[in-house]
């Protein structure tokens, strides 16, 4: 409430955040207009950040629908196997401020993203300092990422629905969706199972492929060979 006081008071508070959004694909446009006319053929795409999977403000700022002028592929983020302690992380930011109101315990932010919320503790307000918060476990999130089933509400699942969301807001445009799913990316948690089954949901929600992205560790040569399998199977390789 304190938050949307603010903002009724200061209108201009978004107005600033819009300018932002927009010199943004203003620059998207100028390097997508400078690329074909060096080099027509050239496929031009653009990254979107993790934060499209769970927070829904930035969801708002950038519409898929919006890149298809001047994108030929989107590769929105869907990291699986450190969406758990980015999700936590955010949830304990906004409970700071923007959603200064709610107890993060009980703060739910994004439904396509829900699972992750059962991968911190449960935090609690200071009864002498309302503003202070205790911060989330991140053990308790890798772990949980780790080991989380594949089972509705999974990582995989959540992967599914962004897909699909994505692919259903450039439906009858030439702009493809390819997302981005990591390897061992900042959390090095990332198994055989968990790559075959993030490849397995983007081809399933209808993305044209997955971009990978690793960190190499121990474990990379199997994973990496799990999403080469994935795509075998979809006579894709």
């Amino acid at each position: 409430m304190e938050f949307w006081r603010i903002l009724l008071r200061h209108p201009e508070l978004l107005t600033w955040e819009t300018f932002w959004s927009d010199s943004m694909r203003e620059m998207q446009r100028e390097f997508y207009a400078q690329a074909k006319s060096i080099k027509p053929e050239i496929q031009v795409g653009f990254h979107i950040w993790h934060n499209i999977a769970f927070n829904p403000m930035y969801r708002a700022e950038q519409d898929y629908a919006s890149y298809t002028e001047y994108s030929d592929f989107l590769k929105p983020v869907l990291y699986d196997n450190p969406a758990a302690e980015r999700m936590t992380s955010y949830v304990y930011s906004v409970t700071q401020n923007i959603y200064g109101d709610l107890d993060p315990s009980k703060c739910s932010i994004s439904n396509t993203a829900s699972w992750a919320t059962k991968a911190r503790k449960p935090t609690t307000r200071s009864s002498a300092n309302p503003s202070r918060r205790t911060r989330p476990n991140f053990a308790s999130c890798r772990s949980t990422a780790r080991h989380a089933g594949r089972s509705s509400g999974s990582p995989a699942n959540t992967s599914t629905g962004e897909t699909k969301r994505a692919v259903d807001a450039v439906a009858g445009s030439k702009t493809q969706v390819c997302p981005g799913i990591g390897i061992d990316v900042a959390v090095k948690n990332s198994t055989p199972e968990s790559v075959r089954d993030a490849v397995y949901a983007v081809f399933k929600a209808g993305g044209r492929g997955p971009d990978t992205v690793d960190e190499p560790c121990g474990d990379a040569a199997r994973n990496l060979s799990a999403a080469g399998a994935a795509l075998r199977e979809f006579k894709l390789a």
